[in-house]
């Protein structure tokens, strides 16, 4: 390209732009980590500074023998400071709770924010002796630590928190563990195949079977663990059940005749739990299709066959005396056909969005990254059985509007699978939602950082509208995108995530609640005061 000289005279007047001062434009953070609960500073505490974009860590620091630290140099933005240390619980700045994720912290050109306060929680131990079921200390049991928490759903599950192994002496011991009510379960493998042996290695029809604290078979008739912050509870003490043993099998078929290759065959207990001590055994069947498992004490079992993308599945009950007339005949499975579409002429980045599969109340798939041509996923070889939805992580701005296959509404009332076939699933998201925002305060009116605020939808069945943010350091929060409708507006100081979604827990704090009637595109400002937890 050729410029003419006017042209040419015109850029050369233009000054060149001032030099930036970098310096000036980043910013700081500084502050004293404390024990949260003697408030004694805590030295070498490692400190982490997240990006709010997803970047990952991009800021460290460490306290020193003081407890004081600071991090310099950070860009303009939105972070989530979090700290850590030997005999400490992991946590973020402001939380409220053991398992809140704290405040944003927002960081304008040049800021510098001083005197941040970072309460660390002192984390307990918990410790015991596990016996075989003659009372004899029991050396390398598998003993697993579930803490119970409310899943999606409103109901108790036990999530995974740490495996030890019997010393020994048969003694165990869980650290650095934050407060909650904890189960503990033992179970024991021992022998080769599924022949049962006693420890002479004579065979017998009994076995030690997962037990929970202190002598059940589930978490229905267990007894619990109660930690609080720093506390060590000791005596837990696991005596091992012993049960009767059977043997289950059958055949496998295929067409009327037996599946003489690629067959796996499962068993699996429908243990009271998600822990993974639960019993499970698998076998191949032989060219007869003939299949055996011995060793598998009495319970309900899901009994599964799966070859060559052909599965079968079925539920017995396994008593004192074997079952050997299953008979499985595996099918094709279906294939799911999913698709993602925005309601309206937006356009949405679909990068970050999560998709996740139940099966029978289990989680099957999760699908993390869609197909970028058409916004679309495929789930192949899918058994007979309800499945349910979940969904992570929309766009900003965006709500999950449906989730439909044909005439079914799939996010309310699942989907379910009885045979071979290809269903297509339509998850539609909308940008038509309302943003709310407003500043939490406590009974002086002052601004507290780090609650929780719950937007509940009047139909507390919609587990799928409930929405939860946690505030900044200035107590400010802001919902981005509810979908409309009549909510419930709570603020909560220290509460358990996915406690709201047990309609029994919100009931006391109902009256107390603000109201709110949200349009399509609609924007509300509300404040809300912290409610008082009750605590039983």
């Amino acid at each position: 390209m050729i410029f003419s000289l006017p042209i040419l005279l015109a850029f050369q007047m233009i000054p060149p732009p001032a030099p930036r001062d970098h310096a000036k434009e980043t910013c700081s953070l500084s502050g004293t980590v404390v024990d949260s609960i003697t408030g004694q500073p805590v030295s070498k505490a490692a400190l982490a500074v997240y990006s709010g974009s997803g970047a990952g860590i991009t800021y460290t620091s460490s306290s020193d023998g003081n407890g004081d630290f600071s991090l310099v140099g950070l860009e303009p933005g939105s972070y989530r400071l979090m700290g850590d240390r030997s005999g400490y619980v992991q946590g973020y700045y402001s939380a409220r709770g053991s398992s809140g994720s704290g405040s944003v912290i927002r960081l304008e050109a040049g800021q510098t924010l001083k005197d941040l306060r970072f309460r660390l929680m002192p984390a307990g131990t918990v410790a015991g002796t596990v016996r075989d079921s003659d009372g004899e200390p029991l050396e390398g049991a598998a003993v697993e630590l579930g803490k119970i928490v409310y899943d999606n759903h409103g109901k108790f599950r036990l999530t995974h928190e740490g495996n030890a192994n019997s010393d020994d002496r048969g003694e165990y011991r869980f650290h650095a563990l934050a407060p909650g009510r904890y189960f503990v379960s033992a179970s024991e493998h021992r022998g080769g195949g599924y022949n049962v042996v006693d420890r002479s290695g004579h065979k017998t029809d009994e076995m030690d079977v997962l037990t929970f604290y202190p002598r059940a078979p589930d978490t229905s008739t267990a007894s619990s663990v109660e930690l609080q912050a720093g506390k060590h509870v000791e005596g837990i003490d696991i005596r091992m059940l012993k049960m009767h043993a059977v043997c289950i099998g059958g055949r496998v078929v295929t067409a009327g005749r037996p599946r003489q290759s690629s067959v796996v065959v499962e068993a699996d207990l429908k243990a009271a739990s998600e822990m993974n001590g639960k019993f499970q055994a698998s076998t191949i069947p032989d060219a007869e299709g003939t299949f055996q498992m011995c060793g598998v004490p009495s319970g309900a079992y899901l009994v599964s066959g799966y070859s060559d993308g052909l599965s079968a599945r079925l539920s017995l009950n396994a008593g004192e005396t074997d079952v050997t007339d299953i008979r499985l005949a595996p099918q094709a499975g279906a294939t799911m056909q999913g698709h993602v579409g925005v309601d309206g002429a937006e356009k949405a980045n679909l990068s970050t969005f999560r998709i996740t599969v139940d099966q029978d109340g289990k989680e099957m798939s999760t699908i993390s990254q869609l197909d970028q041509r058409d916004d679309a996923f495929t789930l192949t070889r899918l058994g007979a059985g309800h499945y349910e939805f979940r969904t992570t992580r929309p766009p900003a701005g965006f709500y999950l509007k449906s989730i439909r296959s044909g005439n079914t509404d799939a996010l309310v009332d699942g989907l379910t699978i009885s045979g071979a076939e290809t269903i297509p699933v339509e998850f539609t998201l909308s940008h038509d939602g309302s943003a709310v925002s407003g500043v939490v305060v406590d009974k002086d009116q002052n601004p507290v950082a780090g609650a929780t605020v719950l937007a509940a939808p009047a139909d507390r069945t919609r587990y799928d509208l409930f929405a939860q943010i946690t505030t900044d350091q200035q107590g400010r929060y802001e919902f981005d995108a509810l979908a409309p409708g009549s909510y419930s507006l709570f603020a909560f100081d220290d509460i358990e995530t996915n406690a709201w979604n047990d309609p029994e827990f919100l009931r006391p704090y109902e009256k107390k609640a603000t109201k709110a009637d949200l349009e399509p595109k609609g924007k509300a400002a509300i404040d809300l005061k912290i409610a008082e937890m009750l605590r039983p």
